[in-house]
């Protein structure tokens, strides 16, 4: 079973270090994200990423919205940085 929000896979160059130099290498890289909500009003979003046949590990967390309401229906407002509370 499956708890992840978002998913994404692609090619991409990734360093790589091969007998003390440093060179690119197209590998798979995977993405995951998931969604955390925080006292019913700000939403953060938890990011794994795993390259190549590596594990997985953690790689960013990012504020996304406030929102007024968590029900049915929701009020959602973009905000950059720390969100104020009304």
């Amino acid at each position: 079973m499956d708890y992840w929000q978002e998913y994404s896979e692609y090619l991409d160059k990734v360093k790589v270090k091969k007998g003390g130099k440093v060179e690119f290498e197209t590998k798979t890289v995977c993405y995951w994200a998931f969604i955390a909500i925080i006292n019913n009003k700000i939403r953060i979003k938890i990011i794994l990423r795993k390259v190549g046949k590596g594990n997985i590990h953690f790689w960013s967390i990012i504020p996304i919205w406030k929102t007024k309401e968590y029900a049915d229906i929701k009020v959602v407002s973009l905000h950059k940085g720390n969100p104020k509370e009304d």
